[in-house]
Order: structure tokens, then sequence, then C-alpha cells
């Protein structure tokens, strides 16, 4: 018997792919560059670290979409509901694998920013570690609270016992807790940092922009200790896990995403020079394709777009001497005509 794909599972499946994708695009963009403009650095480490882990722990979240995760309790059987426990419980510790190198690549990057302000450095240092530690006792306390292991998700394994929840549910609100503080802090600092580089204001508020999306990774880390504040009085377990996973996924993804889009302003601006000179070569190309009077016309009247008006034709002035015989002299006679678009004189 199939696992059911339904309830909130779909969303799940969305959210993993959606993410997935977009982080897939950006990803090699940014090796590109960096390799390119040759600035690689330890934040370029700290990217390619999270790559695999953070593989993995998409593969996890899209495989409990299909294992029972976000399904309601009656339409699972007892096996399908171990299954989508086991997920979960990778879920939670390919968690605190990939947050850690993703949010260090951030971390060390806004350092590559701060350069020679220390104070700055300092303050990311302080969070790094912060944050590190704490996802590691977090990892190792999931891993080991249960003994055996596998008790964690089959509870009818003889002579098994856990720890108690309460402190689980301790380290998640620590956990969560200080990666808020992370990435609020994350994407604050690099508004007063930028500010005090000599950059031109254009660059200061793209890479400003770029870099405060992390917000949107402290977003989801709020939304998800909402769910996990919920979960103490779940009935339906599975199902209420999978906003959890959800959210999760979506602070790891987007933290991702934005490690990588803050690095691309080069290959943006070289985007937007070589689309400006196509422009400028298309009508350029337009312009000699036209006759010459029409050229002539539009470079004097600034007519670039096309438009040129009613041309006119230019004025033309002739002169003529002739020879005229009045009695017994010759007289020269000259006569002027001028002509224009508006009409002619002659004398």
């Amino acid at each position: 018997m199939g696992f059911p794909f339904t309830d909130n599972a779909p969303n799940l499946a969305a959210v993993v792919i959606v993410l997935f994708i977009a982080s897939a695009i950006v990803f090699p963009l940014r090796i590109y560059i960096r390799l390119s403009k040759k600035v690689w650095g330890v934040d370029d480490w700290m990217i390619v670290a999270a790559v695999l882990p953070f593989i993995a722990f998409s593969s996890a979240c899209l495989s409990g979409s299909f294992h029972g995760i976000g399904v309601r309790q009656e339409r699972l059987t007892d096996d399908q509901a171990k299954q989508g426990l086991k997920v979960f419980f990778l879920f939670e510790i390919l968690w605190c694998i990939t947050v850690i190198p993703t949010k260090l690549a951030i971390s060390f990057q806004l350092a590559r920013i701060a350069g020679p302000k220390q104070f700055y450095v300092y303050i990311l240092w302080a969070m790094s570690a912060i944050q590190t530690i704490v996802s590691l006792v977090a990892l190792f306390y999931i891993i080991f609270r249960c003994k055996p292991v596998s008790y964690a998700w089959n509870t009818s394994t003889p002579g098994g016992h856990c720890e108690p929840a309460s402190t689980l549910t301790d380290i998640y609100y620590a956990a969560t807790a200080i990666n808020i503080v992370f990435d609020y802090g994350c994407s604050i600092l690099p508004i007063p940092l930028l500010w005090s580089l000599q950059m031109n204001a254009n660059a200061k508020i793209t890479v400003a922009i770029l870099l405060s999306l992390g917000v949107l990774a402290s977003l989801s880390a709020c939304v998800r200790l909402k769910y996990t504040v919920a979960l103490t009085n779940a009935t339906d377990y599975l199902y209420s896990i999978s906003n959890v996973v959800i959210w999760g996924y979506a602070e790891i993804g987007v933290g991702f995403f934005v490690a990588c889009a803050a690095t691309l302003r080069p290959l943006v601006r070289r985007f937007v020079d070589l689309r400006a000179s196509s422009d400028k070569r298309s009508r350029q190309d337009h312009l000699n394709a036209l006759p010459e009077d029409v050229q002539l016309a539009s470079r004097l009247g600034g007519h670039e777009n096309g438009w040129y008006g009613e041309l006119k034709q230019p004025k033309v002035s002739t002169s003529e001497e002739r020879l005229v015989p009045q009695g017994q002299e010759i007289v020269i006679s000259k006569s002027v005509q001028q002509s224009s678009a508006g009409g002619g004189t002659s004398r």
C-alpha cells in the first residue's frame, strides 16, 4: 500500500522544490563569479561545505512529503506512521548539520565586507560562535536522547527509552531563538557597515538589499517557533509537524539562496551593461539603414527613436549672371533664386 499524498504533504513538496531550484541556480553563478574575479575566500569554502548537507536535507524533506509527513493520522497505517517519524528524525539531524555552514557563509561574507572595522567583525564572530555551539548541542542531543536511537521513531522497541520531551523542547526554543537573533543581526548589520565604505550610493543600496533579504530567514524561524510550541498540544503529530518542516526548510533554503545571491552583483551589472550596449547598437543599425537625408535629419534633430516628423528639403540658392545688350552698351544682369520647402523667391 502506497503512502497517501494529500492534506499538507503537497505544500511541503512545493516549498522544497521551489527553494531548491532557486538555490541550484544561484550557487553555480556564485562559484563562477568568485573564480572569475579571483576573490575566493573562507565564505566560499563555507557555502561549498553546505552544499552536500543541503542536498541531503532537501531530499529528506521532499521524501517526508511522500512518507506520511503532513498527512492526517486516520489515513496512515502504523508502519507508515513509523516511517514518517523516522524521516522527521532525519530532518532534525540534517537541519542542525546544514544550518551551521550556511550561517557561517553569511557571517564570513559580512566579515569580508567589514574589513578593518574590527567592532563589526567581533560582533559577527560572537554571533557565529554562539549559533554554532547551540546547533551542535542540539544535534548531539537529538541523536542520543533515545536509547536505542531507533526508539525515537519506533516506541515498540523492547527496553527503549528517551529523555524527557520537555528538555528537547527547551533545546528547540534555544536553538530557534539564537538563529532568529543571528538572522536579524546579519540583516541589520550591512546597513551601517556599507554606509561607511567607499562605494557609490547605488552599489551600497543594492548590496544592502541583497544581504538584508536574510530577514526572510528569520521570519521563517519565527513562524517555525510558533508551530514548534503548538506541537506540545498536538493530537495529530505527523500532520502538525509538517508546518515545522516547511518553515524549517524555508529558513535554510532562504539563507542558502541569500548567501549566493548577494555575490551576484558583478554578473547583474555586466548584464545591464551588455543590454545597454545592445540597445545602443540596435538604434545605430536602425539609423544606418535609413536614407542619407533621413539620417542627417535624425542626427541634426535628435530623432533617435524613429520618429522624424515632417522632413523639409534643404534650402537651395542659385545665382546666374547674363550679358544683356542695352543700346550701345553691354550690361551684366544678375538674378538670384532661392527656394525652400515653404516656398521660393526670385529677383
